[in-house]
């Protein structure tokens, strides 16, 4: 399942709890033109904070659980990119920093995010590395972290 399908998902079920939990605030959303502006739009500006706030925090739990990196079946295909850009992540598991790489592969450029540390110390602007792919879709792509290493590994001996 895409990764936005899912947090769109969870936010939704999210507010519909809060929905369910707090039924009145449904009779402040029309807007009236007896309240105040101020009175008007605040509760449109709370469903916004809130859906952002769900959005970002499932999308760092989602990342950092490692679920946009699982291989799938349907990546099968095995290519040699090069990696054009390393920097740190938004992301931190267990006070350890995660990196962020794009790469180029097929004349296709992407970013995968919340990599392993072991990024920093094994790879480098220029290296190349290993990017699994559907056929069907080049922009689906998972990053493979000890491969590359190894790769690269390989290149130095």
């Amino acid at each position: 399942m895409n990764k936005n399908t899912v947090i769109i998902v969870s936010i939704a079920i999210i507010l519909f709890l809060v929905l369910l939990a707090n039924s009145h605030v449904l009779n402040q959303l029309p807007w009236s033109s007896h309240v105040s502006f101020k009175n008007n739009i605040t509760p449109y500006l709370v469903i916004l904070i809130v859906s952002f706030a769900c959005y970002q925090t499932i999308n760092t739990i989602y990342l950092s659980l490692g679920l946009n990196q699982i291989k799938q079946e349907v990546m099968t295909e095995r290519t040699i990119a090069k990696i054009i850009n390393i920097e740190y992540s938004s992301i931190r598991v267990g006070n350890s920093p995660r990196f962020k790489i794009t790469a180029k592969y097929l004349n296709t450029t992407k970013v995968f995010d919340a990599l392993t540390e072991k990024v920093q110390f094994h790879l480098n602007i220029g290296d190349d590395c290993i990017v699994y792919y559907n056929p069907s879709d080049i922009n689906e792509s998972v990053f493979e972290t000890d491969e590359s290493i190894n790769l690269n590994l390989a290149k130095e001996s």
